[in-house]
């Protein structure tokens, strides 16, 4: 166990507290990774899963090999995150140079830029500043199914005051304990690494600041409630799509059956073109009979039923869908290129105006820290940040959503409406 020094029992204290809240979220970690799942292109891995609570061995391989995966979620989640689409306005009058620096050296919008997917997919993202190990800065988005936050704030109990990541699952030589989870535990003051419930490390945290910016879409909780609707529905609906192409499969292979014939059948098969064959009962006389199976199932009315979830879906999501004159994934395409609510979009700009100026802050200390401690990378631009008490070291303008909800740049639209001269 590492040592541990009394100036850096805060987290000593805790540990419990927060092992314990790291359990209760097992089932929030759970629906997150379906999430990042989908929004990384792999939804057709969560449809194979769908497959296995078929019923039947048969059932269950009909519907792996002809499952429908229309990646609705990382469709709808590409169109909220528009934010960063254009170009953000950083203003810093003392700090001007270091920011623009920095702005391009660490792609700050494009990091964003996938931070704003992993919140609208998950409600909240954390934005990581740390080394390489050059020593230079970078910066990167985790997704919620990686870490968690933790307040023992009994004034503002949904700001964090401990940020934890989640790195990985190890196997452990001990009795009764095979495997253990590694945290990486951060506080303002200090760091302390878990494997399991021992800790292997607890040191004075170098930066100064936790290294961390975190989003959350619900600002009054300290995490966000777990976002299942969305990709169950869109689960549902490509489970609807699954069965139409599994039953019009039959339907064009259709099982066929040959009744009343005197012949031994070990095992009646249902798979598309077999030939069943059935005996007559002993010692009736009945005429041989030939008949098909197929699949009854109304393919149209099925497409019009994902079509009108799709629809209800869309609307929740704060996309417009009532003009929508197409069905399956066309007419979703289509719905998908407006909006009708700017709510939504202003809220993400607020959320991560906030977010910036907290990042530009603790951008500052750290680096001005690694400079006093002469460890800064080679790569890292040179001169310190002036920082001023309560005063912001950078100010973020984003463009600004029209009546539609898309993004528009404030100078062209200010240069669309200039007279002409002689007017």
């Amino acid at each position: 166990m590492a040592e541990i020094k009394q100036e850096l029992s805060y987290l000593a204290k805790n540990k419990d507290e927060i092992l314990k809240a790291y359990k209760a979220y097992g089932s929030f970690f759970a629906n997150s990774t379906k999430l990042e799942t989908a929004l990384n292109d792999d939804l057709l891995s969560l449809m194979e899963k769908e497959a296995l609570k078929m019923s039947g061995k048969q059932a269950q391989q009909d519907n792996a090999n002809m499952a429908v995966a229309i990646n609705f979620f990382k469709k709808i989640i590409d169109h909220k995150s528009q934010i960063y689409t254009l170009d953000v306005k950083r203003t810093a009058p003392k700090n001007q140079e270091l920011v623009d620096k920095y702005s391009k050296l660490l792609s700050v919008n494009n990091v964003f830029k996938d931070g704003n997917k992993f919140d609208n997919a998950s409600k909240s993202c954390l934005i990581e500043m740390y080394q390489d190990k050059k020593g230079n800065l970078n910066i990167r988005p985790i997704f919620n199914n990686k870490f968690f936050v933790w307040s023992d704030d009994t004034i503002e109990p949904h700001k964090p005051t401990v940020y934890v990541k989640v790195i990985k699952t190890i196997e452990k030589k001990k009795r009764n304990s095979t495997e253990a989870d590694v945290l990486h535990i951060y506080t303002d003051t200090e760091i302390m690494v878990l494997e399991g419930t021992d800790i292997v490390k607890y040191i004075p945290n170098p930066f100064g600041v936790a290294p961390f910016v975190y989003v959350n879409a619900e600002q009054y909780k300290i995490m966000p409630t777990a976002k299942r609707d969305t990709l169950h529905n869109i689960i549902q609906v490509n489970n609807i799509f699954t069965n139409a192409n599994v039953c019009s499969f039959y339907q064009g292979h259709p099982i066929r059956v040959l009744k009343n014939v005197d012949q031994e059948q070990s095992s009646i098969p249902i798979n598309p073109n077999d030939f069943i064959v059935l005996n007559s009962r002993d010692g009736a006389q009945f005429q041989p009979e030939l008949d098909e199976l197929a699949s009854s199932l109304d393919v149209s009315k099925s497409i019009a039923l994902a079509k009108e979830i799709l629809e209800q879906m869309l609307s929740t999501e704060n996309i417009n869908a009532k003009d929508a004159v197409q069905s399956g994934a066309s007419g979703v395409s289509l719905q998908l290129k407006s909006t009708d609510i700017v709510e939504d979009k202003k809220a993400q700009i607020e959320r991560w105006q906030a977010a910036e100026i907290e990042f530009w802050d603790k951008l500052a200390v750290i680096h001005n820290k690694l400079i006093e401690l002469k460890q800064s990378g080679s790569r890292n631009p040179v001169g310190a940040f002036t920082i001023i008490p309560n005063e912001p070291i950078c100010e973020v303008e984003f463009p600004t959503p029209d009546t539609a909800g898309e993004m528009k740049d404030p100078k062209a639209a200010g240069e669309k409406q200039e007279p002409k001269q002689g007017e």
